[in-house]
This record gives structure tokens, C-alpha cells and sequence, in this order.
């Protein structure tokens, strides 16, 4: 819809829609100042593929990747936790 009007038209758009994505997501982070950065990047990555591709597809393909691997980081973290409470 706002696609292929101008570079700063589209610079915006890209902008707005990951500070958005950044809005919707931010709240499941409370205080990791650092994460904040990392899921505004992650907007901007998913928003780029979209506009590099046409389609939602890769930037779907790439959130739930992003999902299991950070799934996976956190599973282990909590199982090493388990296994060594004191470290």
C-alpha cells in the first residue's frame, strides 16, 4: 500500500511499522534495556524483507525462526539454572 512511492516514503513507512512492531512487543521485556534495541532491530529486519520481497512469507519465516531460537536459548538457560542453582 505505502510500497514504491519514494525513498523517504518508504524509509518512514519502514520506520513506523517497526516501531510498531517494537510498541507491541516491548512490554514482555520489562527493564532488559538491552532487548528493547534487539526487538526494534527485529522490526526492522522483518520490515525490510517485506519490502525487499513483496510479501509477508520471509518476514513470517524469519519471526518464527527468531522465536524458536530464542525458545531454545531460554529453554537452556532455565534447564542449566535447574541443574546448578548456585552459579
Amino acid at each position: 500500500m505505502f510500497i514504491d512511492h519514494s525513498p523517504i516514503i518508504d524509509g518512514g513507512v519502514i520506520l513506523i511499522s517497526s516501531f510498531l512492531f517494537w510498541i507491541i512487543h516491548v512490554p514482555q521485556y520489562k527493564g532488559v534495556y538491552v532487548a528493547y534495541v534487539i526487538v526494534f532491530m527485529n522490526g526492522l529486519i522483518f520490515a525490510l524483507l517485506f519490502y525487499s520481497t513483496g510479501s509477508l512469507i520471509p518476514a513470517t519465516l524469519a519471526h518464527a525462526i527468531y522465536n524458536v531460537g530464542i525458545g531454545i536459548y531460554f529453554a537452556h538457560k532455565h534447564i542449566k539454572e535447574q541443574n546448578h542453582p548456585n552459579r
